[in-house]
């Protein structure tokens, strides 16, 4: 089955898990799994059908040939209840894991500006003291003129 998802047709879905015909370790060209896939379309109830599904096979944690994760992308769309569904069901995903730019999740919340991911990311158990390329979230935030990110990494130190 292509890895190609169609909108809102969960029972096909539901199908191909049942048959063996859509599994976690699918992947494109780029590394992608079926999730990487789901989550630009933001069908919020589709993409908890998939998490939830238990696919065989599946790596929460795996990076596509850009190296990032899951948890990375969601955070590119700025998706917290996407975010929320990944820890609800993978309660063992790596909050911390580093992409080819050395950046974990919360870095790029930070240079996305999103004191509410960074937030939800640190109570979830990110590590706020982890660098990119030797920037503290403090300096990052510095760097990227986020007032709002100062503030909140000024009262963390």
């Amino acid at each position: 089955m292509s890895l190609k998802v169609i909108k809102d047709y969960i029972d096909v879905i539901e199908y191909f898990i049942k048959t063996n015909q859509l599994t976690g370790d699918g992947l494109d060209e780029q590394n992608r799994n079926i999730l990487f896939h789901a989550l630009p379309i933001g069908n919020t109830s589709m993409i908890e059908h998939l998490l939830k599904s238990n696919l065989p096979n599946f790596d929460i944690n795996s990076i596509t040939q850009s190296g990032n994760s899951l948890l990375h992308s969601c955070i590119s769309l700025q998706r917290i209840d996407l975010i929320e569904l990944l820890i609800k069901y993978y309660p063992t995903i790596n909050l911390n894991q580093r992409n080819k730019q050395d950046a974990t999740p919360l870095h790029l919340a930070i240079i996305y500006d999103d004191l509410e991911l960074v937030r939800f990311l640190i109570q979830s158990g990110a590590d706020a003291k982890l660098t990119m390329k030797s920037k503290t979230c403090l300096q990052l935030s510095i760097e990227f003129n986020h007032e709002n990110l100062i503030e909140f990494f000024s009262k963390l130190v």
